[in-house]
């Protein structure tokens, strides 16, 4: 059975829109009863432009559309024409579409006419769709030029005047003056930009490893999704810059209040956020998994295809299946548990061979700053000496200068001395902490994936690693 449809369109958020959404519905319900239609079904889009925004990303159209299509719909009311369009192209499309399959079309507004038919009609309802088009486009530019306005009102370290849009993460606008919300989303920011900043994840056991993934992130700072952090991390706002564009207009304040991290610590999340894509491992990026990987129930190998980024079992490859990012992660964090485990067995020796390679770094630039001052005291040496020859005064200049550098090499040389005995106090009374390979080299984290035997894949249990029975202990340099 056909039914009577109901569409309607708000562009703007809140109380922004004279046609909001309840109005049109009021109008068009009134409109049907008075008529004698009865609506079976509303069709709404909301917060969507009817000029810039595309047919098929509009959800409420879309689905109207194709409901018409499937023979669904034989009436749609429509509180007026800009309500389905306000670009030309798009309108034509629309209205063709609704004259194929024999659709009527009612608007309700008083002052605008019914729907033209026939050749002439065509013609007419060009020039309607143009003149709301233009009414579009004026209405955009008025709420731009209302936007920059607001913006220019902003004064620094005294009040920013946000321009509209999305509002940044921890913010609101009151009385278009933006402002953080409280003190706890202000800590949540804080803390993202901590994580970053180091590159890791601590769990519950004190134990770090390096951030997996975004989506990885976002759970461990309980956020819903990654798109949340991603806003912060990109947003100098943080920092305390307010950038603020608007079509061509760019406009940026200082706001100190505004200031949760510093200038390096939001360069060095920037590093570690620009390593990932939200989640997804870039398609030109091979698989770290050069071992063995084997479906755990058949003992087939997984083969890896590269157009969709998945591993298939070969005898099974609808069911065992899993994604290269899941695999990548999931090792990823078991290899590190178990570098750390491997660490903290051998703890002495690892203990022994970092606190020599703390001495020998020490001991090298005692040995630079020596041969340094060695040098500028025999250079003073033969200045003198080559004066004394020939009987003339000293060279005040030359020996003034190479005096100072002698003295500088020696000051250095005495406080080397003294962060050496320092060192050696501390490595015999204190052990390094182990349980983070955050303080461990890149290499060692690196070579630990060298140890992994096999990974096998079950649906049921998911990836797991076998590794190769070694320690530290035999005496293999580390880093």
């Amino acid at each position: 059975m056909k039914k009577t449809a109901l569409y309607v369109r708000q562009s703007l958020e809140k109380d922004k829109q004279k046609m909001s959404i309840d109005m049109q519905k009021s109008v068009c319900i009134e409109w049907a009863d008075k008529n004698g239609y009865q609506i079976s079904k509303v069709y709404q889009d909301y917060n969507v432009s009817g000029l810039k925004t595309k047919i098929e990303d509009r959800n409420g159209l879309s689905e109207l559309l194709r409901d018409i299509e499937g023979g669904f719909v034989e009436n749609v009311i429509v509180y007026k024409r800009d309500r389905l369009a306000r670009d030309v192209q798009q309108y034509l499309e629309i209205y063709e579409r609704f004259k194929d399959e024999k659709v009527h079309i009612h608007f309700t507004a008083d002052n605008e006419p019914p729907l033209f038919q026939g050749p002439v009609g065509e013609l007419l309802e060009l020039v309607i769709s143009g003149v709301a088009q233009y009414e579009g486009e004026n209405i955009n530019k008025k709420l731009i030029d209302s936007r920059i306005a607001k913006v220019k009102m902003s004064v620094d370290n005294k009040k920013i005047y946000w321009g509209g849009g999305t509002l940044p993460f921890g913010f609101v606008s009151k009385d278009g003056v933006l402002q953080h919300i409280n003190d706890e989303a202000v800590e949540k920011i804080r803390c993202v930009f901590e994580t970053f900043s180091r590159g890791v994840l601590a769990d519950e056991g004190n134990i770090s490893i390096p951030i997996p993934s975004l989506t990885e992130a976002a759970k461990h700072l309980r956020f819903k999704d990654a798109s949340q952090v991603e806003s912060i991390v990109k947003n100098r706002i943080h920092t305390g810059y307010v950038v603020q564009r608007i079509g061509k207009f760019t406009a940026e304040h200082f706001f100190k209040d505004f200031r949760v991290v510093d200038e390096e610590t939001f360069q060095r999340a920037q590093e570690i956020y620009n390593s990932f894509k939200r989640g997804k491992v870039s398609r030109k990026s091979p698989p770290i998994i050069t071992c063995e990987f084997i479906c755990e129930e058949c003992h087939s190998p997984m083969a890896f295809k590269k157009d969709n980024q998945m591993y298939r079992c070969e005898n099974k490859p609808r069911a065992h299946k899993t994604h290269q990012n899941d695999l990548e992660n999931a090792v990823r964090n078991q290899v590190l548990s178990y570098l750390v485990k491997l660490l903290k067995v051998n703890k002495r020796y690892v203990h022994k061979e970092l606190a020599k390679l703390l001495s020998n770094e020490m001991d090298s630039k005692i040995d630079t700053y020596k041969k340094e001052r060695e040098e500028k005291v025999s250079e003073l040496k033969r200045y003198v000496e080559w004066d004394i020859k020939r009987k003339k005064p000293f060279r005040k200049v030359d020996l003034n200068k190479t005096y100072r550098i002698v003295s500088m090499c020696e000051k250095r040389f005495n406080v080397l001395l003294k962060e050496k005995k320092k060192i050696k106090k501390w490595i015999d009374k204190h052990s390094i902490d182990l349980t983070s390979v955050e303080s461990l080299p890149m290499k060692v984290q690196e070579k630990a994936f060298d140890h992994i035997a096999t990974v096998t894949f079950s649906p049921k249990s998911g990836i797991k690693c076998i590794f190769i029975n070694h320690n530290y202990s035999d005496g293999e340099e580390i880093g």
